[in-house]
C-alpha cells in the first residue's frame, strides 16, 4: 500500500481532474477511500497506487498477459510481505514457496533483470493484470516510472 494522498494530489499523479476523481469516489469505485477531517474540513484520501478503473475485454486482458509473459523469464522469485519466498511462473496462477533460499539468490541464478524483479513483486501484491506487474513500468534499476498508468501504447 502506498501513501495516502488527497484527491488533488491523486489526480495530478494519474493525469485526471479532481472533479472526475470525486465522481468515481461517489460511485464507490475505491471502497477504502477515507473521508477524514483535515484542518476542520472534510477531505478524501486515496492510496497513490490505486488505479483508475478500466473496462477491458477478456481478449484484451489475454493479449496483455501474453505481452508480459514474453518480457519475463520462465521463473521469477519474489518475497511476500511476511518474508516468504515465492516462486512464480509469470502470468499464470502457478506459485510455490521456496525454502532455505532468498529471492535475490534465485533471481540471480535465473538472470532476472531488476525491472523483472520489481514486476514480480507487483504481481505478487496486486496480480498479473495490474500495471505494476508489467516490467515496462520500471526503469533499468527496477524503480517505478512516473505515471505508468496513463502510458499510451
Amino acid at each position: 500500500m502506498g501513501r495516502m494522498v488527497t484527491v488533488e494530489e491523486w489526480a495530478e499523479i494519474h493525469g485526471k481532474t479532481p472533479a472526475a476523481v470525486r465522481r468515481m469516489i461517489r460511485k464507490c469505485v475505491w471502497k477504502k477511500a477515507q473521508n477524514v477531517l483535515v484542518d476542520g474540513k472534510l477531505t478524501w484520501l486515496l492510496d497513490e497506487d490505486w488505479l483508475w478503473p478500466k473496462a477491458t475485454t477478456s481478449a484484451k486482458q489475454a493479449s496483455l498477459l501474453c505481452e508480459i509473459r514474453k518480457l519475463m523469464p520462465p521463473v521469477v522469485y519474489a518475497t511476500s510481505a511476511n518474508g516468504v519466498v515465492v516462486c512464480m511462473v509469470p502470468c499464470t496462477g502457478y506459485t510455490r514457496t521456496a525454502v532455505n533460499v532468498t529471492a535475490e539468490e534465485m533471481n540471480e541464478l535465473w538472470s532476472v533483470k531488476p525491472q523483472q524483479r520489481a514486476a514480480a513483486q507487483g504481481a505478487l501484491q496486486y496480480g498479473w493484470q495490474h500495471p505494476l506487474a508489467d516490467p515496462r513500468s520500471y526503469n533499468e534499476k527496477g524503480e517505478r516510472l512516473q505515471n505508468v498508468y496513463n502510458r499510451k501504447k
